[in-house]
């Protein structure tokens, strides 16, 4: 019996997320843009619209243009957000609750009435708030399909082998086609045409060495520190490179003005998987158990925070002694 010992060690991870200026990367950020008009449909110009990310209070303002559009880019993924247009420092209308995708736009388009000033949109008559949804899927700046798994189906979904295999399955144009080698399949495609990327920093194997297109036989990085995924397939923007199968994009998460953290313990053997298509026992390893933890905070409060994760996973199964 061989033992192996698999230690992930994700650094401190310091954001600094200032108001003025977008510090995260187009693909590991999400986005936000609309319209604001008034009550006649006429565009609103020169309107003040603060996005709120309400667990880090971290602010994002812009100001409309002469059609009434505003657009903001690097924003975190998730939420909720809290999004409020002013005019001449009258609040005119407030949507909240909004929650944004990785490498996702979504468009928020609001309706104000007159001089209305108001702190909740549900309570204003004659004010509307619309979000629409199908144009994250049918949209000009789409560079393919693609599936986006928040954080909260991430919790929901099983993962016996805490790895990303267990997670792009998800989409449906993703196969896993061996489970002991992890091997990942897109449209049919051979899993070293995958390219899988963690915070934009590549993930692939190097050499091509082992099958499931990973440096490692397990996941690069621990399953507790991912804030979401962004699986897309069939992308055909340029940026992309070994682009012909997945590209599966990962965004860790990141602290907030309040102190969080988890502590985990994963326990498996061979007794707990069942048998192959062809009736065979399987024979991947013995048992494994992971250990972890993670915590996350402020360090300046709405403006600099931390995220740091330890796991560390020991396998034993069949090998030469």
């Amino acid at each position: 019996m061989k033992s192996t010992i698999r230690t992930k060690l994700l650094p401190l991870a310091i954001a600094g997320l200032l108001a003025s200026s977008p510090v995260l990367a187009q693909d590991t950020s999400s986005a936000i843009s609309g319209r604001v008009l008034d009550a006649n449909g006429q565009p609103v110009a020169g309107a003040t619209v603060q996005i709120v990310h309400e667990p880090s209070g971290t602010t994002k303002v812009t100001t409309t243009d002469a059609d009434g559009r505003y657009a903001a880019q690097g924003l975190r993924v998730g939420g909720p957000f809290d999004v409020t247009v002013s005019k001449d420092g009258v609040t005119k209308v407030e949507q909240s609750n909004v929650y944004l995708q990785l490498a996702q736009e979504t468009p928020v388009n609001l309706t104000v009435s007159g001089g209305t000033q108001a702190k909740d949109a549900k309570d204003l008559t004659g004010v509307s708030v619309s979000a629409n949804a199908l144009a994250q899927t049918f949209s000009s700046d789409n560079k393919g399909i693609s599936t986006n798994v928040s954080l909260a189906e991430l919790n929901a979904q099983p993962t016996p082998g805490r790895s990303i295999q267990n997670i792009v399955r998800m989409d449906p144009r993703v196969v896993i086609t061996d489970r002991a080698r992890g091997e990942i399949s897109a449209n049919g495609q051979n899993s070293r045409y995958n390219n899988i990327t963690v915070d934009s920093i590549s993930a692939n194997d190097p050499f091509g060495l082992n099958a499931n297109g990973l440096p490692t036989l397990g996941t690069p990085i621990s399953q507790d520190t991912i804030q979401e995924y962004n699986i897309s397939t069939a992308n055909y923007d340029v940026a992309n490179r070994r682009g012909l199968g997945a590209t599966v994009n990962a965004v860790t998460k990141s602290g907030t003005n309040d102190f969080h953290g988890s502590v985990y313990y994963v326990y498996q053997n061979d007794k707990m998987i069942g048998d192959n298509q062809t009736g065979a026992p399987y024979a991947g390893f013995a048992r494994q158990w992971t250990g972890g933890a993670t915590v996350g905070g402020p360090i300046i409060k709405d403006k600099l925070f931390f995220f740091a994760s330890y796991e560390k996973s020991t396998q034993i199964g069949p090998g030469s002694p």
